[in-house]
């Protein structure tokens, strides 16, 4: 026991010194420098840092940065895309000794994420990251979206809004708490998390095939999970260029509850009670066609195809 604690103990020292040395130590200057950099060639916008930027040991190892700004794409209605109170990155010990930041997670508290299409039909998620230098000397290459991972990013009380130009339809989603895992943008990425919409609590878990491809447009797996105190729905399949076409199944504990939820105008009276529906779903700009359907409305039950214009 005694010769455990020898090691023990100088340990325990080592690490409560490291704790209180390392942001004494370490420039916050030389790794702002270095995230802002990295964001500006992964996407070719600013990252602006407004407020301090600092060294921590706890509970994250890393830097955190004060009132962030991301800047929107030209001719957006927001001058920024995202604004936070906090952005928190994670990153191994001993390289940031160095000046070097290797990061191992992300942290953004309170953001405020502002999506937006245009009229030409241009999302402003879509980047044009800076050409890197080959090892001739000449630009290389750049991918649309460039070449990113997140291995883990927690993301705490943000809100996202949604307007498209082209369609007039806008949205806001509040309250979001989510961790997302994306190892590359050609690979799978995983996403949890509780948010409010419409007034509405709900629990999502996502899994999208290809990142990349769902965010040009192309085809990519999608499978999701949504629950809440009003309705509980799946959905797997693809998506393309935002239209799914997959198997779904929903349940909610009241039909008439639910398109008022979804802002549709019901007719006064009873009924329209307890509802399920199943089946293959298409979707194009102007129609929802669902194959192979059954459903359930109250005590009525039927089978058959449905299309909604």
């Amino acid at each position: 026991m005694k010769r455990l604690l020898r090691w023990i103990l100088p340990a325990i020292s080592l690490l409560a010194a490291i704790v209180v040395i390392l942001p004494f130590v370490l420039s916050g200057d030389v790794y702002k420098e270095q995230i802002t950099q990295a964001a500006q060639r992964a996407t070719g916008r600013v990252l602006a840092i407004d407020g301090d930027l600092s060294v921590s040991f706890w509970p994250t190892l890393g830097v955190v940065a004060n009132k962030v700004r991301f800047a929107n794409a030209a001719g957006s209605t927001t001058p920024d895309m995202v604004t936070m109170d906090q952005l928190v990155v994670g990153a191994e010990l001993f390289p940031l000794f160095s000046g070097v930041l290797n990061v191992t997670e992300i942290k953004l508290v309170k953001p405020v994420i502002n999506l937006e299409v245009d009229q030409q039909g241009r999302a402003n998620w879509q980047f044009s990251p800076q050409a890197a230098t080959s090892a001739a000397g000449k630009p290389a290459p750049a991918t649309a979206e460039g070449n990113f991972s997140f291995r883990h990013v927690e993301v705490s009380g943000a809100t996202v809004t949604f307007s498209n130009a082209q369609t007039g339809a806008s949205q806001r989603v509040d309250a979001v708490n989510a961790t997302i895992k994306m190892p590359g943008l050609d690979e799978p990425m995983s996403v949890a998390g509780d948010l409010t919409w419409n007034n509405e609590g709900l629990h999502v878990v996502a899994d999208v095939a290809n990142p990349r491809a769902m965010a040009r447009g192309s085809k990519s797996g999608l499978t999701a999970v949504l629950e809440g105190g009003l309705v509980n729905a799946s959905f797997k399949g693809d998506v393309t260029a935002g239209q799914p076409v997959g198997a779904i199944d929903i349940k909610a504990v009241s039909a008439r509850k639910l398109a008022t939820w979804l802002g549709l105008a019901t007719s006064p009276g009873a009924g329209f009670g307890a509802m399920t529906l199943s089946g293959e779903v298409a979707t194009s700009a102007n129609k929802i066609a669902l194959k192979g359907a059954n459903f359930s409305v109250d005590a009525v039950n039927g089978s058959g195809e449905i299309e909604v214009s």
